[in-house]
């Protein structure tokens, strides 16, 4: 595979895996896995173009690469399976400094 590298203001996100099961245990069918995968709300940043958030200062909650992120739903261009996807810096709604 060649190395994706976004431009202007855009990201390249990794987002969240939708589980094959449901916590009842219960076997989701590939067609509603890959509509939820396409709806998946949270990610991680990967890669960032030149002038993705350059109307944020720096210091103030400014995302980068690595950060966990949540994105708006079905935003962006998903690509490989839909486990990576091309948004728009607007796209984002929060930074995840940390989870439980």
């Amino acid at each position: 595979m060649s190395e994706i590298i976004p431009i202007g203001t855009r990201l390249l996100i990794e987002t969240d895996v939708v589980e094959e099961k449901t916590e009842g245990g219960i076997l989701l069918p590939d067609s509603v896995r890959d509509q939820k995968n396409v709806a998946a709300t949270k990610g991680k940043i990967l890669a960032m173009g030149d002038d993705a958030f350059c109307e944020i200062e720096e210091g103030s909650g400014k995302p980068e690469v690595g950060d966990r992120i949540i994105i708006a739903r079905y935003a962006g261009l998903a690509l490989e399976d839909e486990k990576l996807r091309i948004c728009e810096d607007e796209d984002i709604v929060a930074v995840l400094r940390s989870e439980e």
